[in-house]
């Protein structure tokens, strides 16, 4: 085997493996905010790590970015009176998640072996009004 030969696999290992572990400069993250203006933690209220995000994101052609709205013990949905109040925290809640690029929202609607839908197996979410079974008028 020639010199150069027995250098030259070495050498073609080492550019593949930096080609394939150049990542560039890691993003800048950043606490992520929730409406009030406080830092939302992993794991809702039981951790004290708050979730990072980067400041600036550039899309990919294809991404789930999603969130969970944990709406047991109304960790992340606010239980409200009326229809339209709850639209309305609905309708701030997807605006916010848009503009964070999240293009998936689960949002749970089965906390409990309840519903936050009219439903003839299960009552109404206590989660949703403060009282399991109580309806609010126009939620559909």
């Amino acid at each position: 085997m020639k010199t150069w030969q027995k250098h030259l696999l070495p050498l073609l290992t080492l550019a593949a493996t930096a080609l394939s572990c150049r990542a560039g400069a890691a993003p800048q993250l950043v606490p992520l905010k929730n409406s009030a203006g406080k830092n939302v933690h992993y794991a809702g209220r039981l951790s004290d790590a708050p979730v990072m995000i980067p400041v600036s994101y550039q899309a990919k052609a294809r991404e789930l970015r999603g969130v969970w709205v944990a709406t047991v013990e109304n960790i992340d949905f606010a239980q409200h009176d009326n229809a339209g109040d709850f639209r309305q925290e609905y309708l701030t809640l997807l605006t916010r998640l848009q503009q964070m690029n999240i293009n998936a929202v689960f949002f749970q609607i089965r906390p409990l072996n309840d519903a936050f839908y009219p439903s003839k197996l299960n009552p109404w979410s206590r989660f949703l009004t403060g009282k399991e079974g109580r309806e609010i008028p126009g939620l559909d």
